[in-house]
């Protein structure tokens, strides 16, 4: 008999599958293969493992980002060019997923975590992205005037708030929780705590309506936010994750990605 392969055994080495944890909105890996569909060395689709049908996608080849490129700790990572490649799971790009645009909506909070770099600070790159219907960010994991921020807006018409910390080109598990019920913000860096806000917005859940576009590695039609870095996994919940649930997600991302976690 054949030894089984490490790449099948390394995202559940640690016993923890992300689908325990309740609220995971949307899953992408890119060390699953499965997930992928490829379109020679680029991707035209990146399936969303959380059996919420949250696919993202991207019909025009110039686009896609590539999948053979890179690797993070031996696994298969999406690599963005900053200029051209990004992922929609919306209503843009020639793409509809409506799953994907509602995945902010009338909700309590946001979790995103990724296991992801950027690879330089010289322009306002965004990693993901939800936007409501006039463009603004509902919930994001952006790079912007040098600072890793995470941020949005509970109602359409509040304003962009956000937490952040300095830009460094390694490897990272970036995590930004978005409690929109209790209006506070956090994001970390492998672990640990980077920057919080407990006035990010007025208490309660989200707008009620649906996201205009919802991307990986842009926004919506703009070359100027494009993400010059790449993506291994991103996974984000419904919800704000306790410490113990988001810490649980963070060491399992940390052991498969090869990235120390506090």
């Amino acid at each position: 008999m054949s030894p089984m392969n490490n790449r099948l055994l390394r995202p559940l080495a640690s016993g923890f599958n992300p689908k325990s944890i309740a609220g995971l909105g949307m899953w992408l890996d890119a060390s699953v293969d499965s997930s992928l569909t490829l379109n020679g060395n680029t991707v035209s689709q990146w399936s969303d493992l959380s059996g919420n049908g949250r696919n993202a996608a991207m019909v025009t080849a110039a686009l896609q980002p590539d999948a053979t490129t890179r690797t993070q700790n031996g696994l298969r990572v999406l690599d963005f060019d900053g200029t051209k490649s990004m992922l929609v799971h919306s209503t843009a790009a020639g793409v509809t997923n409506l799953a994907g645009a509602a995945i902010a909506r009338n909700v309590p909070g946001v979790t995103m975590i990724a296991a992801c770099a950027f690879d330089t600070s010289s322009s306002t790159q965004f990693l993901y992205h939800a936007s409501t219907n006039s463009m603004p960010s509902r919930s994001a994991v952006v790079m912007s005037g040098g600072n890793i921020l995470a941020g949005g807006r509970r109602l359409n018409t509040d304003s962009f708030a956000s937490v952040g910390y300095a830009h460094n080109a390694n490897a990272n598990i970036i995590s930004g929780v978005l409690d929109y019920a209790n209006s506070d913000a956090f994001i970390y860096q492998n672990g640990a705590l980077q920057d919080s806000s407990t006035s990010f917005q007025t208490d309660g859940n989200s707008q009620d309506g649906d996201s205009a576009s919802v991307e990986i590695g842009s926004t919506a039609n703009s070359t100027s936010t494009r993400l010059n870095g790449f993506i291994g996994e991103l996974l984000v919940f419904q919800r704000a994750l306790t410490t113990a649930e988001r810490q649980r997600v963070e060491r399992y991302l940390g052991q498969k990605w090869g990235i120390t976690v506090a």
